[in-house]
């Protein structure tokens, strides 16, 4: 581990790239100019973050080829005047059959005659059968070439994973006979040398590549063994997508399997070549189907390969192996890693330890490189790493669009320039010269242009959503978006980053509307995480927002695409998904094809087992992962916890991965009655925990016990440890440690801190009634009368449990638990409606009462199975391990 943590993985420059180049790097830092006094402020601040989840990564689960006008070459049919999408094709499926088999028919065309098809003749229609089978869908293929070529009809059946190339061999075939292009051994096995090139895995390499191999392929486009590497580069580029809810493969997907399928033709239907091989992997790994990679990545690894291939296939693999498995161990003692397996080590671990775990491993290079930081923005983050992401993400985000753009295009970008550039939209294998001349393209500026804007926008709204959802500073938050807005505001995706982010109805709706229209023309360049975002319902003013149809479901027939797992975690707040009536059985059969997929595992735990499940169950269900994967440790556990010893044994090997376990571990046996151990793990997991803000949320806890320990100056070191931090529990936390040393004074200043922090005022009112209760005091009096009028508008309310009829009209609503070992009697969907005979309409009410007295015993009327009960009930430090929400009736 030693060598991985000191070698880095910044970009490395290529061949050639001088001084020019550099000056384009300064330019892009300057397109966006220097980070926001919020980001410059960050290390200093505090943050609203949500309780710890204790290893929990709950699911979200919501009920609910391509025409470019650019080239005139990929002329189609018109769209049907009835159907909503402008262009030919109507849903996602439709789309990937037509891009593939268009961008074949070209490319066979091209092979032959050196030259693109007539536009004027040339056409391919694909028309789904009515009678399809909903998962295995038909087509009729229509192609006509030229006007000396007789029209191609055919019958496609995608009874497989709709991106593999043997679905479309037969095509292939047909066309090549229909232009005359015989099969053509150049190329022989292919060249393997290059490998070592893909391992840099930098913007830089991947562009240079991309101009190299489509020269190459201008010149022998009949080399089969040139379309795999094109394939192979087309899945290495797509291999570096990690755009969160901006997150879309289709393209690159289509490309390359247009490439294999030309392959497979040149070579008469034999066997690829060893890049034809690893290009199999790239497009069963980047459709989510692990089982089928996993397999051709045991047939690659018995090719024997001269040793300084070998490296560089068996490192490509291992990277491989990562990106399906989420097992990062093999990397983990790994000696001198390439930048490619260093990022998909590092996107192993976040997913299966945390995204916490796996930063503090990284050095300073690692995290001030661009794929690293786009996956921390992805798997979700702590308070702290958002700070530094906020700081980088941007400049690294331009720096790579303003190097891309000059290899790929040969010019300087310019900042009047930069939103016109990003909406180039992608071509296919072909481009034209100033002549109008064909020119081969692998990948090409508008992939590249698709690619980088979707990483722009997704990294504005992360850092929009950071600071006003994270690091509590609305304003900062929409002075940011504001400036965002200016620079970027004409980017054809940046409707739904409005969307995501909106602050008024009005915002919202124009929003919507932009949104719909680029739904509408462009339909196959829409992410489907960030469409999903146009059909959200939120409480903002009117019921305005359900005028909003942006047709998920019309695009989405087939989903996911046919024989595929791919992009699960988008499409399952998609009813065409999950409210299908054999959901759970197909479910299953998606985690047959990509079994260590956590959102299909998770969506199962949920949905078909409701949370709960026998060990046997849970063995099965969370087997792939369990050997390396703390959510995996924690699900089965949590069915022995009836079983002392096995359940700490596994909780420790979590706990080893992620120190949350130790929390988890701490509750556990503050329940079974061991407070030593209870306090011996939260010892250690504060200790070991890289988030100061959840360390924060124990320290109040820790505080009063190493007080009540006579340990007066470590309980100050955790006071002041969690007051820097800033966060509203550890605001607290420092001023209780003054109010329980006598430093009243101290107390009502960290208390008022909290106020002005968080506009939280009970704890201070609170603060000031007990001070006055205890000591007679009446000092703090005025501050009482100042506040508790608007705590507490009607007065303070005593009821009993025979003064509530009916359904409450408001109260405080429970909601999932966080650990049901912390809670008796309580469960999600509850109403608090008084605590101590007090009336609570609020949270902020019920915690005024509550923190007002000290008895361990919390005495309660709960709205609870459609009654009205009294509890009583001592959970730990008085707290629950649930989220409370304001409940104003109606659910």
């Amino acid at each position: 581990m030693r060598s991985l943590l000191s070698k880095g993985f910044g970009p490395a420059l290529p061949a050639g790239f001088g001084a020019r180049q550099l000056g384009v790097v300064l330019l892009a830092v300057l397109l966006w100019g220097g980070e926001s006094q919020a980001a410059q402020a960050a290390a200093t601040s505090g943050a609203v973050t949500p309780p710890p989840d204790n290893l929990i990564r709950p699911i979200l689960v919501t009920v609910m080829p391509a025409v470019q006008p650019d080239q005139a070459s990929q002329a189609q049919q018109p769209a049907p005047a009835d159907k909503f999408f402008s262009t030919p094709f109507q849903t996602e499926s439709q789309f990937i059959v037509q891009s593939i088999i268009t961008d074949l028919a070209e490319q066979m065309f091209y092979a032959a005659h050196k030259q693109l098809p007539d536009a004027h003749y040339f056409s391919v229609t694909t028309q789904e059968q009515p009678d399809s089978p909903r998962d295995a869908p038909v087509y009729e293929l229509q192609i006509r070439l030229d006007a000396s070529t007789n029209r191609i009809e055919q019958e496609l059946n995608i009874n497989g994973p709709i991106w593999s190339p043997a679905l479309y061999a037969r095509a292939g075939t047909a066309l090549a006979g229909a232009v005359g292009l015989p099969p053509s051994a150049a190329g022989g096995a292919g060249n393997t040398n290059w490998l070592t090139k893909l391992l840099d895995s930098t913007p830089e390499s991947l562009a240079s590549e991309d101009l190299a191999l489509s020269g190459a392929l201008e010149r022998d486009f009949t080399n089969a063994a040139l379309h795999e590497q094109a394939a192979v580069l087309l899945g290495a580029f797509a291999f570096r997508d990690h755009a969160g809810k901006f997150f879309a493969l289709g393209q690159p997907l289509c490309r390359l399997t247009a490439h294999l399928v030309m392959a497979q033709v040149l070579r008469g239907g034999g066997e690829y070549g060893i890049n034809g091989k690893l290009a199999e992997v790239f497009e069963s790994s980047l459709s989510g189907n692990e089982v089928d990679a996993l397999a051709k990545l045991d047939a690659l690894d018995k090719l024997d390969l001269p040793g300084r291939e070998s490296a560089a296939m068996t490192a490509l693999t291992r990277s491989l192996r990562a990106y399906n498995t989420g097992d990062y161990r093999p990397l983990y003692t790994a000696v001198g890693l390439s930048r490619m397996e260093g990022v998909q080590w590092f996107g192993a671990l976040a997913q299966s330890a945390s995204v916490q775990v796996a930063w503090s491993k990284l050095n300073d290079q690692q995290k001030q490189t661009i794929d690293y930081v786009r996956l921390a923005h992805q798997a979700g983050h702590s308070v702290e790493i958002g700070h530094e992401l906020l700081a980088n993400s941007m400049k690294l985000e331009m720096q790579e669009i303003a190097i891309v753009h000059l290899l790929e295009t040969g010019s300087k970008l310019t900042r009047s320039g930069l939103v016109r550039a990003l909406n180039e939209l992608p071509r296919r294998a072909f481009a034209t010269d100033t002549n109008g001349a064909p020119r081969v393209q692998v990948i090409g500026w508008g992939l590249w242009a698709d690619f980088l804007q979707r990483h722009l926008c997704g990294a504005v709204h992360e850092n929009i959503d950071f600071m006003k959802n994270y690091w509590g500073v609305p304003d900062e938050a929409k002075a940011y978006a504001e400036r965002c807005a200016l620079v970027f505001g004409g980017l054809r995706l940046y409707p739904l980053v409005r969307r995501m982010d909106f602050t008024t109805a009005e915002e919202c709706r124009q929003a919507e509307d932009d949104g719909l229209a680029e739904v509408k023309a462009r339909p196959q360049l829409m992410p489907a995480g960030a469409w999903n975002s146009l059909d959200y319902q939120i409480g903002l003013g009117p019921s305005f927002l359900a005028t909003c149809n942006p047709r998920i479901d019309q695009w989405f027939t087939h989903n996911p695409p046919p024989g595929t797992a791919y992009d699960v975690e988008a499409r399952l707040k998609q009813s065409t998904l999950i409210q299908r009536a054999d959901a759970i059985p197909f479910m299953e059969k998606l985690r047959a094809r990509a079994p260590a997929n956590d959102w299909i595992v998770n969506y199962l735990y949920y949905q078909e087992y409701g949370g709960g499940m026998t060990h046997e169950q849970a063995l099965t269900l969370f087997s792939s992962r369990l050997p390396y994967d703390v959510n995996a440790m924690q699900r089965v556990a949590s069915t022995l916890q009836d079983h002392p010893d096995q359940y700490e044994a596994l909780m420790l090997q979590a706990a080893e991965l992620n120190p949350a376990g130790y929390y988890t571990l701490s509750d556990y046996f503050r329940q079974k009655g061991d407070r030593e151990k209870a306090d011996d793990c939260l010892e250690k997991a504060c200790a070991a925990d890289q988030d100061s803000v959840r360390v924060s949320y124990y320290a109040l806890q820790r505080v009063e016990r190493f007080l009540r320990a006579g340990n007066v100056a470590r309980a100050q070191q955790i006071a002041d440890e969690a007051g820097e931090v800033y966060s509203s529990p550890g605001l607290k936390a420092k001023a209780r440690f003054f109010e329980l040393t006598s430093n009243y004074d101290g107390a009502f200043e960290w208390y008022a801190k909290l106020e002005e922090r968080y506009n939280e005022s009970a704890a201070l009112v609170s603060f000031c009634v007990n001070y006055q209760a205890r000591s007679g005091d009446t000092r703090f009096r005025p501050e009482v009368e100042k506040r508790q009028d608007k705590l507490f508008p009607a007065g303070l309310e005593r009821v009993s449990l025979a003064d509530f009829q009916g359904p409450p009209a408001d109260g405080v609503r429970l909601g999932k638990t966080i650990n049901p070992l912390l809670v008796t009697g309580l469960k999600e969907g509850d109403v608090i409606v008084a605590i101590y005979g007090v009336r609570t309409h609020t949270s902020d009410q019920y915690e005024y009462v509550r923190d007002g007295k000290t008895d361990p015993e919390l005495d309660l009327i709960v709205w609870q199975d459609h009654s009205y009960h009294e509890l009583k009930i001592t959970p730990p430090r008085r707290r629950f391990g649930m989220p409370m929400y304001d409940y104003s009736g109606g659910g």
